[in-house]
């Protein structure tokens, strides 16, 4: 696919002897404006992927924040529940922690769903003094985790979408651009600096 500075318009002024040469064709006078849809395109492509970067920032920093509070309680729990094999099953204590994000959600929601909602397994914990409303902060910022996830997710999709849609209209520029550049050599055949200006060789 041509990058989309080969594909760049003449100047105004040297539209009009291309077109008059090009007319009895029927090919070569493609509205100018498309070029012009291609930039704002090309814009958007930018700007969507300028967010998905952003979102994916807002992701990992939620992401340190909240592993970094899981993984110290998770130490204390695996202290409270030292000899309780039960408890260990339930909040998923053995093992070790997820590298990917998918499965490190999996263990840190079960660890907080099922702490806060057993009493008995609370009261071990809180032994080591993490309260019921440090669990509940805590989960907080897993469900916080998982929203910018989804976040990203929709950038991502959006910028892949952008990029769709810019590729589809420079490659069917592309056809117009050989054309036009075809009719410049014969148009401008005694005036190479005109050549030269619309970078045709």
């Amino acid at each position: 696919m041509a990058p989309l500075k080969t594909i760049a318009p003449p100047p105004r002024k040297i539209v009009p002897p291309l077109i008059k040469m090009a007319a009895p064709q029927g090919r070569i006078v493609a509205p100018l404006q498309k070029y012009d849809e291609v930039l704002g395109l090309h814009a958007a492509q930018k700007k969507e992927y300028g967010d998905q970067f952003g979102a994916t920032a807002a992701l990992n920093q939620a992401w340190d924040q909240a592993g970094a509070a899981y993984l110290r309680t998770f130490k204390l729990a695996r202290i409270a529940f030292r000899d309780d094999p039960q408890g260990q099953a339930a909040l998923m204590l053995g093992g070790d922690r997820a590298r990917s994000l998918a499965g490190w959600l999996d263990q840190a929601r079960l660890f907080y769903k099922n702490l806060l909602a057993h009493a008995d397994l609370q009261a071990k914990i809180q032994r080591l003094g993490v309260t019921p409303a440090i669990l509940t902060a805590e989960a907080s910022l897993v469900a916080e985790v998982e929203a910018k996830q989804i976040a990203q997710r929709k950038e991502t999709g959006e910028a892949h979408e952008a990029t769709e849609k810019r590729d589809t209209q420079i490659k069917a520029l592309d056809r117009w651009s050989g054309d036009l550049k075809a009719v410049a050599r014969v148009a401008f055949e005694t005036r190479p600096q005109v050549l030269d200006r619309l970078g045709i060789s």
